[in-house]
C-alpha cells in the first residue's frame, strides 16, 4: 500500500508510511494529502524529499532504492517492515495503540509550494531542463536533451539541468545540475524557484514545477500524446492527463504543450528562446501569456488548461 498511514492512538501522531510509487504521485497526491493532515506528524521518507512534506515534526528515513529497482519489491512485505522499524525507533507510539489507517486517492489534499529543506545557492537560472533518463518507461526519454541545451546556451541563456543522478542524461549544461549536489531535491527546487521556465517531458518533475509554480513547456509526440512507443505493460501512450495538471495548478502557472517534439526538438527551443524575447518594460514573460493556438491546441477529449486560474488562498499555498 501507498498511502497516508495515521496512528490515532493516545500519542495524538500520525505516522506516514513512505510513498513508493512514481515521483509524479508523490507531488499531485501523496504530498498534498500529507499537508492536509492536522496535528504532529511524523513522515517516513527517503533522506533528501524532506521538501514534500514541510509539516513534519519528525523525518524517518528509509534507504533509497536505486530507480531500476522501484517497482521490483513486494509492497506489502516492505510496509511491514517498516511498520516494524518505526515502532521499534518509537515505542512511546507502539504503546499508545496504533492504528494504521490507509487512505485511498481521494483523501483531502492541500497544496502549497514547495522549498528546499536545505538552502541551496544555484546562482543564475534562466530555463530548468528536466533530461528524465529511465529503464521503467524508457519510450518516454526524450533524446534531445543535450541538443536543445546547446541552443539555449547559444542564445545566452543560463540552462539547469535538475532531476535525480540515477534517473537523469549527463547534459552538460552552463548554470549547473542538481545531481551535482547532495540533495538533488533541494538543488531542483531552489533551480525551478529562481529560473523563468521548466521545460519537462510528462513526467515527475513537470508535477513539481507546478507545485511550485513556474510556467511549463511540456515535450509531447504527435498531437499532445506523452510519447511514442508502448509502456511496460504494451499499450501505446496516451493523451497527456491534462485534468491531473489542471488540479494541481494551485498558483495558475502557463502549461503549453510543445506537440511533434520527439520529431524535432527545435520546436521545443523555439517555443523556450520566445519566452526570453526583448519585451516593454513592465510587459509580463511570454511563458506567462497566453499562448498561440496552434501550440495550445489538444486532442480531441483532453482538457486544456484554462489561460487564468483561480490561486488559492496564501495560507494554502504555503506551509507553516
Amino acid at each position: 500500500m501507498n498511502f497516508l498511514i495515521t496512528n490515532m492512538g493516545r500519542c495524538g501522531t500520525a505516522i506516514v508510511l513512505p510513498y513508493r510509487g512514481e515521483f509524479g504521485f508523490i507531488c499531485m497526491e501523496h504530498a498534498p494529502q500529507v499537508n492536509a493532515v492536522e496535528g504532529r506528524k511524523i513522515v517516513c521518507l527517503e533522506a533528501g524529499n524532506e521538501a514534500l512534506y514541510p509539516g513534519a515534526a519528525v523525518y524517518h528515513h528509509v534507504a533509497r532504492r536505486p530507480d531500476g529497482q522501484r517497482r521490483a519489491r513486494n509492497e506489502s512485505q516492505y510496509m511491514d517492515e517498516i511498520k516494524a522499524e518505526v515502532s521499534s525507533a518509537m515505542p512511546e507510539c507502539s504503546k499508545s495503540g496504533v492504528e494504521w489507517i490507509v487512505h485511498d486517492g481521494s483523501a483531502p489534499r492541500k497544496y502549497f509550494i514547495p522549498r528546499p529543506h536545505t538552502p541551496v545557492d544555484v546562482g543564475q537560472v534562466d530555463v530548468v531542463i528536466c533530461p528524465r533518463r529511465r529503464t521503467y518507461g524508457s519510450d518516454k526519454n526524450w533524446p534531445y536533451w543535450q541538443e536543445l541545451n546547446d541552443k539555449l546556451r547559444g542564445d545566452g541563456l543560463k540552462v539547469y539541468a535538475a532531476g535525480a543522478p540515477d534517473s537523469s542524461f549527463d547534459v552538460r549544461t552552463n548554470a549547473g545540475r542538481s545531481w551535482d549536489h547532495g540533495r538533488f531535491l533541494d538543488a531542483t527546487i531552489a533551480a525551478m524557484h529562481a529560473a523563468e521556465l521548466v521545460i519537462a517531458t510528462d513526467a515527475g518533475l513537470a508535477h513539481l514545477a507546478v507545485m511550485c509554480g513556474k510556467p511549463l513547456v511540456m515535450i509531447t509526440h504527435g498531437e499532445g500524446l506523452v510519447a511514442p512507443g508502448q509502456d511496460d505493460v504494451g499499450n501505446d501512450y496516451w493523451p497527456v492527463h491534462m485534468d491531473r495538471y489542471e488540479r494541481e495548478n494551485h498558483c495558475g502557472s502557463d502549461i503549453e504543450l510543445v506537440h511533434h517534439a520527439f520529431a524535432d526538438w527545435r520546436g521545443v527551443a523555439d517555443r523556450a528562446i520566445r519566452s526570453f524575447c526583448p519585451r516593454p518594460a513592465g510587459a509580463a514573460p511570454a511563458a506567462m501569456t497566453a499562448a498561440p493556438a496552434a501550440m495550445t491546441a489538444v486532442p480531441a477529449g483532453m482538457t486544456a488548461v484554462p489561460a487564468a486560474m483561480t490561486a488559492v488562498p496564501a495560507a494554502m499555498t504555503e506551509a507553516v
